[in-house]
């Protein structure tokens, strides 16, 4: 057998999620980690903010409560620290600035409140980073729409 998502041959009792034959859900152990990791932040998505305070806190064993965020929120005067749009607090992504895979801590000081589309397009990168990768994909589609008007006039 081959887990269904990454195609790697599975050993029963080596790196086969226990429950695969059982449920019929043949995926390897990796793969079934990454589902319940990202099971476990969907379910936090929808949260309010005084939720993702302790999940950030039972995460990353900060000391970031409720009130720090409110005054992250106050700061940021409500908005998207990328895009300025307007944050809703059951829909507030708590990012790091430097990323934690960069090296950045899990500090007040290095945290910023982003709306989910900025905080799934910034990934692991910097904010610089990412607003420069934005900046080429908007050039980029620039480019494109001026070569397609410039074939269409032909």
């Amino acid at each position: 057998m081959k887990c269904r998502k990454c195609g790697v041959f599975l050993i029963a009792g080596e790196n086969c999620w226990s429950g695969a034959i059982k449920h019929h859900d043949y995926i390897c152990n990796d793969c079934h980690n990454e589902r319940q990791r990202l099971l476990a932040k969907r379910r936090i998505q929808n949260k309010p903010l005084h939720a993702r305070a302790k999940w950030l806190r039972d995460r990353t064993g900060t000391k970031i409560y409720y009130p720090d965020l409110m005054q992250l929120m106050h700061k940021q005067e409500g908005l998207c620290a990328i895009c300025g749009c307007q944050l809703l607090e059951t829909r507030i992504c708590v990012d790091h600035i430097i990323p934690r895979a960069n090296g950045g801590q899990a500090i007040k000081e290095n945290l910023q409140l982003l709306c989910e589309m900025c905080n799934v397009g910034k990934h692991h990168w910097t904010q610089a980073e990412y607003v420069e990768h934005c900046q080429q994909i908007t050039q980029y589609q620039k480019m494109t729409k001026m070569a397609v008007a410039g074939k269409k006039r032909k």
